[in-house]
């Protein structure tokens, strides 16, 4: 194998350890707003449950 090939493949290696990663991120992300936005939602509605059972 050439020195061309060898970079070439390390090169698109990382490229797609990177991709991955960056997928991964973004999932992480994702999951930790969307679990922000569900408790917020749950907070809001006891809040407003409370007010109707007072």
């Amino acid at each position: 194998m050439s020195q061309t090939q060898k970079y070439e493949l390390e090169h698109a290696g990382l490229a797609y350890a990177g991709g991955v990663m960056l997928i991964v991120k973004l999932a992480a992300a994702n999951a930790a707003a969307a679990t922000d936005s569900f408790l917020r939602f749950i907070a809001i509605n006891l809040s407003l449950l409370g007010v109707i059972a007072e």
